[in-house]
């Protein structure tokens, strides 16, 4: 436990002194359009960026992987059917790149993704009847498996585990961990 101790305390001191010169340049900041952002991530190509917002959006960026900046692209709101997207505070994308997931106050959301473009295509909700039932903080996560098969959602309570049809794309809820907390 010492050597660890000792290892860790050298490790530090020396990423401390080997970046005593670095800087950070400030870019420029990306126009909110009056959201709070949550959570961002960006694609495995570097080329696009997802903002998913508590003020109920999803937007998306070009990226200039060179030099960072990001250009707004455009911004989903609601599903197909016209239910709002609600509360959502993360996000996660796909192996395959070809899915964004996030969960809202309610519901769980897919966007199908344009990997060319980077423009993102509602593609399905997920409602559960746990969802409404623990409201989605910070604490909320979604997980994929590697090969994209099994997709975790959490809540405060709950683990929901979702398995995409191999046909459709769509995600069959095959198992509900409840009240977790609880235990």
């Amino acid at each position: 436990m010492k050597n660890l101790l000792l290892f860790l305390t050298a490790f530090f001191i020396r990423l401390l002194f080997d970046n005593v010169n670095a800087q950070i340049t400030y870019l420029n900041s990306i126009e909110s359009h009056g959201t709070q952002p949550a959570e961002m991530i960006i694609s495995p190509d570097n080329k696009f960026a997802y903002v998913v917002a508590r003020d109920n959006e999803l937007q998306t960026y070009q990226r200039n992987p060179a030099t960072g900046q990001l250009t707004y692209l455009s911004s989903d709101t609601q599903m197909t059917d016209g239910s709002q997207l609600y509360g959502m505070v993360t996000l996660a994308m796909s192996p395959d790149s070809k899915f964004i997931y996030t969960v809202g106050t309610f519901d769980g959301f897919i966007f199908r993704r344009d990997t060319a473009t980077g423009l993102l295509t509602p593609f399905q909700k997920l409602t559960d009847n746990y969802f409404p039932l623990y409201y989605p903080t910070s604490n909320n996560n979604i997980v994929t498996s590697k090969n994209g098969k099994h997709v975790y959602m959490t809540g405060r309570k709950n683990v929901f585990v979702y398995e995409r049809d191999s046909v459709t794309d769509s995600l069959i809820l095959a198992d509900t961990m409840q009240n977790l907390n609880d235990i």
